[in-house]
């Protein structure tokens, strides 16, 4: 392993390393980290029923996931929790 030499504050130099971090997921567990609707990809806007089709489909954004999770907090009752699940799964 190789390291760079940084200086610090009191001008004195030390090798820096990269740190080196994976996390290992599986489908089940990407969509529900990313927040998106099981078969569905957690990286594009592309549902099941249009895996294998031609087109480029537009990324899935924090963005994206953040305007959605705020209509759906518009439209729902705070207080029944499970019909917003309902309401979220459909949308």
């Amino acid at each position: 392993m190789h390291g760079v030499c940084l200086p610090d504050p009191h001008n004195s130099q030390h090798f820096g390393y990269t740190i080196l971090a994976s996390y290992t997921v599986d489908t089940p567990e990407t969509t529900m980290i990313a927040g998106v609707c099981r078969k569905t990809l957690p990286v594009t806007m592309v549902m099941f029923k249009q895996f294998g089709n031609p087109f480029q489909y537009k990324p899935h954004t924090a963005s994206t996931i953040l305007a959605q999770l705020h209509v759906m907090k518009s439209n729902a009752v705070s207080s029944n929790l499970s019909a917003y699940i309902h309401k979220a799964n459909k949308f």
